[in-house]
């Protein structure tokens, strides 16, 4: 409720929020060349690259080389870039201001040809819980204020009004008068949620049953992956990937082993202890009740190495059209009697969704596939995996899916969603995941598609299959009244 109130405090200035991917802007008159852009920003990150950790840039503790991003956003489509054209980017370590904000934080700061004359953009690859940047994203006001007090935005510069803004929002953002009581609540509610999910992880340390599973500096040891898996990362070729997946639903769902069972009783036995220490913890989505937020409990470092070294790797041969990655949610679920025993077909916040079995004994649970959210096939089965224990599943997070229900046993799955904002700014993307874009049902769906969330049609085809779930009925939104199939019939 407060990051939505401070949000609409900024909105009433007039401006939102910025695309941190937006299109790429024409070069202004008195642009320096790309060329001397890239020698610029060189020598000026080679200087601050001395310089962190002390003065002025304590609170900086490392910034990467430059490099060019696989894929920019140009005329509403993802394209491939390079070092002539740009942009660039780099990567920024740092710490904020406050305990809530001491833990280090990632920043992706892109440069575009007009650099110096307009400044960066900066967004946050890491989880960041302030009210002055939401979902990670600067707001617009925050660059507008930069261009008050200064004619040139060199890197460091930048640097140190960022520093300043986490301090205290509210200067650069303008808040209504009116509504600035309002804006402090909102930062202070945030930033103790930070320091909360700070303290979990702090004092988990001493709980943890493998240290070395939150190691981001020796990070994914070989031993933990399959040996087919490792020998197709090494090459990284299509040929190698075809190699090792089954392409079960052509294009679109894949599987390989991934993970030893030694790693996969790592895994296991890591989320049982912290289940069982006492701590709180969040539910890993809003249809899971049981499982665990990896990203919540130390292990958030260790998946960016997993997302950059090895999940980006894999899925740019599969969907070259998506990426880069930079941002991810990393979870475990659990299956088991009296527990979660299944999950209601759904599509996933993610771009690309990584899913793997860790085990335990199990029968039952099959993951059943249908089609692509907005696609008149939406509704319409295609496969159902067997999960099988050390082997991965992957595809898009708009592929409709379900977990069928657990008839014995217990299961854990590790899975990885996966975001682009690059790719979120498309016109493909906005294409496919908005209501006016679905396209007209070809026909009934198939019972196995149906979701009792999301379907106006669910109880004309089955019933309820609990009084929790009788509490949808009635409030479904699929299919859109423009894409009914021939003769639908929604339930009362």
């Amino acid at each position: 409720f407060w990051l939505k109130l401070f949000h609409a405090a900024m909105c009433s200035q007039g401006c939102c929020g910025v695309s941190f991917f937006a299109d790429l802007p024409e070069l202004p008159e008195g642009s320096p060349e790309p060329s001397q852009t890239v020698a610029a920003l060189k020598d000026e990150i080679a200087q601050i690259q001395t310089a962190v950790g002390v003065g002025e840039l304590r609170s900086v503790l490392s910034v990467a080389n430059l490099r060019v991003p696989r894929l920019v956003l140009h005329d509403g489509n993802a394209k491939p870039t390079d070092w002539g054209a740009g942009p660039w980017e780099t990567e920024v370590v740092m710490t904020g201001h406050a305990d809530a904000y001491a833990a280090p934080m990632k920043l992706l700061v892109r440069f575009n040809s007009e650099y110096p004359c307009l400044p960066p953009r900066i967004t946050f690859r890491s989880i960041v819980l302030h009210a002055g940047a939401r979902d990670g994203v600067l707001p617009e006001q925050f660059y507008q204020f930069l261009g008050e007090r200064h004619q040139r935005f060199p890197f460091r510069t930048v640097l140190l009004e960022l520093l300043k803004y986490l301090q205290d929002p509210l200067p650069a953002l303008q808040v209504d008068p009116s509504m600035v009581s309002q804006a402090r609540r909102a930062l202070q509610l945030t930033a103790e949620e930070s320091l909360q999910r700070l303290s979990v992880i702090t004092r988990y340390k001493a709980l943890r049953v493998h240290p070395s599973l939150f190691d981001e500096v020796e990070g994914w040891r070989p031993d933990w992956f399959h040996p087919g898996f490792r020998q197709a990362l090494q090459a990284d070729t299509r040929e190698a990937w075809q190699g090792l997946t089954t392409e079960h639903v052509p294009g679109a769902v894949f599987s390989c082993p991934i993970f030893t069972e030694e790693f996969c009783d790592m895994v296991m036995a890591e989320v049982e202890s912290f289940s069982n220490c006492g701590l709180p913890a969040r539910r890993p989505n809003s249809m899971n009740r049981y499982g665990l937020i990896l990203n919540h409990i130390g292990l958030e470092g260790m998946f960016d190495r997993l997302q950059d070294e090895v999940l980006s790797k894999m899925a740019a041969h599969y969907w070259p059209e998506i990426g880069p990655f930079d941002g991810h949610h990393s979870f475990i679920v659990r299956y088991k009697e009296q527990q979660d025993l299944g999950l209601d077909m759904h599509t996933d916040d993610s771009d690309v969704t990584f899913n793997v079995c860790l085990g335990k004994e199990f029968t039952g649970a099959g993951l059943s596939f249908c089609g692509v959210m907005g696609l008149s096939t939406h509704r319409k089965h295609t496969y159902t995996l067997q999960h099988k224990r050390g082997s991965m599943c992957f595809h898009l997070g708009r592929q409709r899916h379900g977990a069928d229900d657990i008839t014995s046993g217990e299961r854990f799955n590790l899975i990885v969603w996966n975001t682009s904002r690059t790719y979120r700014a498309t016109h493909h993307y906005k294409a496919g995941t908005t209501i006016a874009g679905v396209r007209r049902e070809d026909g009934p769906p198939d019972p196995v598609c149906l979701s009792y969330t999301h379907d106006r049609d669910y109880g004309v085809f089955k019933e309820y299959p609990s009084a929790a779930a009788l509490e949808h009925k009635g409030r479904g939104w699929c299919p859109p009244s423009h894409a009914e199939y021939a003769d639908f019939v929604a339930e009362a």
